[in-house]
């Protein structure tokens, strides 16, 4: 009988890919990375996967990657740059448990830039270190900064957006601003002002483009693809996968982003 890693690597890689059911992308330490393929469903697979052989049982873990990213600069350093890409991005809201991103969605949901609610996660979440200098959340909250920087509602931005569809599919024009004026980024040098991270969303008819101007990898930039996504992308493209590229001219706790990567392959 063949060693359970020749078995896993050989004989299970054969049996389920050429199935189409999911890739085998590694097998290392005894935890089985698979890659979905289609939309079934990933427990499902892993029971049937531990079912074949009575020693597959030894696997301590079969991690599932549901996300496809194409990395194209990783950062190297702390504020260096970084550009990466999700493939056919869809996500339900439903499924998250996190009460910091649960907080930000209904925080972006009322536009409500108050931050009282915040103050249970000040001591475990290191971007929110200056928080007690802001008298609010102005630049944070995006579906009111978008308000701020365009004169236009929340749904007049997304009107105009699909406007510019319904004229032209392949219109590059489709950019909302969401970054603040110079002057007002030189005034939360003084730390009383919450500034925008987020500069732009460019939306294209085959991706959506974030531009940031600065975003913390470990703590916020996993909670604003979510909220961007519930908030600027679903209502524009409704459910249809959409590849999402995200772009940070600057990122910090950079060290976190392998981490972060990995994160969104298993949403």
């Amino acid at each position: 009988m063949k060693n359970l890693k020749d078995y896993i690597n050989q004989d299970l890689k054969e049996m389920f890919e050429s199935r189409g059911i999911c890739e085998f992308v590694s097998f290392e330490k005894n935890v089985l990375t698979i890659k979905l393929i289609g939309d079934l469903c990933g427990d499902c697979i892993a029971k049937v996967i531990k079912a074949q052989r009575e020693d597959v049982q030894e696997i301590v873990k079969i991690r599932i990657e549901r996300m496809k990213i194409t990395i194209n600069k990783k950062p190297l350093f702390e504020n260096d740059s970084y550009l990466f890409t999700i493939k056919d991005f869809i996500y339900d809201i439903n499924k998250i448990k996190d009460p910091y991103i649960l907080l930000k969605l209904e925080k972006f949901k009322n536009k409500d830039i108050t931050k009282d609610d915040f103050k249970p996660f000040l001591e475990e979440r290191g971007s929110l270190r200056f928080f007690d200098l802001l008298p609010s959340l102005d630049g944070s909250i995006y579906t009111h900064s978008v308000e701020q920087r365009n004169s236009l509602t929340y749904q007049q931005v997304l009107q105009s957006v699909r406007n510019i569809f319904s004229n032209n599919r392949s219109s590059r024009k489709a950019v909302v601003r969401i970054a603040n004026s110079i002057g007002e980024y030189e005034e939360s040098e003084k730390g009383k002002l919450d500034v925008s991270c987020l500069s732009m969303i460019h939306y294209l008819n085959d991706k959506v483009v974030f531009v940031f101007r600065s975003s913390d990898i470990q703590y916020e930039l996993f909670a604003d693809i979510i909220t961007l996504y519930e908030y600027f992308i679903k209502p524009i493209y409704d459910d249809k996968k959409i590849d999402i590229e995200i772009f940070g001219s600057t990122g910090q706790n950079v060290d976190y982003f392998n981490t972060l990567i990995d994160n969104l392959k298993e949403m």
